[in-house]
């Protein structure tokens, strides 16, 4: 018995080589986790302060209008960028309880900016102060719930006086001015964003297109935008884009599910005969309709593409109600709305551009000259008044420059910022990019 004690005993500290090299001899494979490190007190706390440093020091860098740019090496060239979350996002630390103190900071920036578009860099300055300053009143003995106490108190206070002295955004030198601090103090991207919004207002829907001109133009294209993509990637006409593009294609919308072909047959004959390119606007399309119109599409005997209705509920017939009148179906006509038995009902999209993305469908006409009576807009919700009848989209054809992935982010950025500053408002000596950068 003490022979076989020794053996296992024997075994356990054998190298991690060797036992393993064993077991592979014996048709046994054993995985272990690896261990885990804890710590307490002192020394946990001198560990997630010296991450939070080094994470807020790299970051920090990039603060102001003196900041300094940062190189990350990723995949393929390096990468220059002076946005914050950016760069914290990036950073992974090779000390387990070091990288925790990083991860502090990296959520910190991904959640300012995932509610405010911008101030990541000095949001992640401040926590680290109010980190590395709680942890030393900590030490030296201060209660930890007062401290939380305390800070919950003096951040209600700070929310308040900051908003007594925002003011909202007004005129294109402010746009322009939050614009390019959005995109790193770029003038050029502050203006191509406040020249856009300037033509289709606050409520207005931007987009981005390469050209291969060297010109940047901003042109305005009537239309409307629905917070819908293509039910099936089937459906893209333009590969390289991801898109579905359709000219002058006849529309169904309905508020019903469509599940067989049957029931969509004869219109799908009649657009065959017409040769003209089917859009659908349905609840949803699923089974055999989607799999027969996908088929046929892949076949090319029809052009045909669908989305889901967007919204729910109740949303969702005001809003097929809208896009009912904006497509020209007559506003005294309820019943024509919404389709209650399936038929040869298609209405025309006359000079429309219809393009469907992934995650958008966006609508844009190429003239459009209807002009809609008093009735017409009462009946559409003021929010499709606002944002999609009175307004428009404007469209930013860039240079080829434009076909740079870092100038497109930070135009999204910048068109992301502008519209939460409508939202909400701004500091005034938020205003001048050469004198302030979040």
């Amino acid at each position: 018995m003490a022979s076989a004690n020794a053996i296992s005993t024997a075994s356990l500290l054998r190298p991690l080589s060797q036992g393993r090299a064993r077991r592979a001899r014996n048709g046994r494979f054993v995985v272990r986790a690896d261990a885990k490190d804890i710590a307490f007190d002192q020394k946990s706390r001198a560990a997630l302060q010296a991450g939070v440093e080094k994470l807020a020091n790299a970051v920090g860098v990039t603060l102001g209008p003196r900041g300094r740019n940062v190189v990350l090496d990723e995949y393929g060239s390096p990468k220059v960028v002076n946005d914050g979350v950016t760069i914290a996002r990036a950073i992974e630390l090779y000390d387990p309880m070091e990288n925790a103190g990083a991860a502090l900071i990296r959520e910190v920036a991904s959640k300012t900016n995932d509610s405010a578009g911008d101030g990541t860099t000095t949001a992640s300055v401040l926590a680290r102060e109010i980190i590395k300053l709680g942890l030393l009143s900590v030490t030296s003995g201060a209660n930890p719930v007062s401290l939380k106490k305390g800070i919950d108190k003096t951040v209600q206070g700070l929310i308040q006086e900051l908003e007594n002295k925002a003011r909202p955004v007004k005129g294109g030198g402010d746009i322009k001015a939050v614009a390019s601090i959005s995109a790193g103090n770029d003038e050029f991207i502050g203006s191509m964003i406040a020249e856009a919004i300037d033509k289709v207002g606050p409520d207005g829907v931007l987009s981005i297109e390469s050209s291969s001109s060297f010109e940047t133009t901003v042109d305005v294209e009537e239309g409307m935008e629905i917070d819908r993509g293509y039910i099936s990637p089937q459906f893209v006409t333009n590969l390289e884009k991801s898109i579905v593009e359709f000219e002058n294609a006849k529309v169904l919308i309905t508020d019903q599910k469509i599940t067989s072909i049957k029931e969509i047959l004869p219109i799908l004959e009649k657009t065959t005969q017409l040769r003209a390119p089917l859009f659908i606007i349905a609840e949803d399309i699923t089974g055999e309709a989607l799999a027969t119109l996908v088929v046929n599409k892949l076949r090319g005997i029809l052009n045909v593409a669908a989305i889901k209705a967007p919204s729910f509920g109740e949303r969702r017939k005001a809003v097929l109600q809208d896009i009912a009148i904006v497509t020209g179906l007559s506003c005294n006509q309820k019943q024509h709305y919404f389709i209650s038995s399936l038929s040869s009902h298609c209405y025309t999209f006359s000079l429309f551009t219809t393009v469907v993305a992934l995650h958008c469908f966006l609508l844009i006409e190429q003239n459009w000259v209807r002009v809609l009576s008093d009735h017409c807009l009462s009946v559409l919700s003021d929010h499709t008044v606002r944002a999609l009848l009175s307004v428009g989209i404007s469209c930013i054809h860039g240079s080829r420059m434009l076909s740079d992935h870092n100038i497109r982010e930070l135009l999204s950025v910048g068109i992301s910022c502008i519209h939460r500053s409508y939202s909400s408002s701004v500091m005034l000596n938020f205003i001048q990019p050469s004198d302030a950068k979040t």
